[in-house]
């Protein structure tokens, strides 16, 4: 914890960091600091129209540029080191073990550390870690009780759980292009293996997979990814 949140403390504010430290208007960034969470739903509002769909994650970098700097690198530090955590539930889970061993906990950050291509824009870099870091961190904290269900076959079937996976499915899908086909392959890869062992499909788990597909379609038909496509294939 202390090497990461020393390492988010020393990397430095740059590039996207200064757009997304403004609010966002219709005809751009902004001279106007972002200062609270209504700034961040008006600026987040506007760049769904003029930019792209990542409100999410964009949103989280404005709160992360918002706030004392120190904060954002101790939120940052935290959601890596839970990140790392959640990793090593499903390993132990699949194992069918009580506890995480501490070397299982030194490898997967070593693996981390060694094997990401672009370790420090996707960690550190604060705009970066919002996009990357905390969007994966969504993502293994959504799938994990599907996982967990998968493996343990034990849940509780309510209006609450169903609705909060919806919720919650909806901000796992509206995180990134890339991940919001992912998770929808691995619950559908989820549905057929659980067809395939008889095991019982409870409600959330079906709430859980419209709320991604309804936060991706978010995500995707957002006005300014139409306009990007069109530009793109006029040149």
């Amino acid at each position: 914890f202390i090497l990461i949140y020393l390492l988010n403390y020393y990397y430095p504010i740059f590039a996207d960091d200064f757009s997304y430290s403004f609010i966002w208007k219709s005809e751009g960034v902004s001279g106007e600091r972002i200062k609270n969470i209504s700034d961040i739903f008006f600026s987040q509002y506007n760049h769904y129209n003029c930019w792209g769909g990542r409100s999410i994650t964009h949103a989280i970098a404005h709160f992360l540029l918002m706030i004392d700097f120190r904060a954002a690198c101790f939120l940052n530090t935290l959601a890596y080191i839970t990140l790392i955590y959640l990793m090593c539930k499903i390993v132990v889970l699949n194992r069918n073990k009580p506890s995480i061993p501490l070397s299982l906990f030194v490898l997967f950050h070593l693996l981390l550390w060694f094997c990401q291509p672009a370790f420090c824009a996707t960690s550190l870099w604060k705009t970066g870690s919002a996009n990357y870091l905390w969007g994966i961190l969504i993502v293994i904290s959504f799938i994990y009780p599907y996982y967990k269900y998968f493996i343990t076959q034990t849940t509780q079937d309510t209006l609450f759980k169903s609705f909060f996976l919806l919720s919650s499915g909806i901000i796992a899908g509206w995180t990134n292009e890339n991940i919001g086909i992912a998770i929808s392959f691995f619950i559908i890869m989820l549905f057929i293996l659980s067809y395939y062992n008889r095991i019982r499909i409870p409600k959330w788990y079906i709430s859980g997979f419209i709320g991604v597909i309804i936060g991706y379609c978010f995500m995707i038909f957002a006005p300014d990814n139409y306009r990007g496509l069109s530009i793109i294939q006029t040149h």
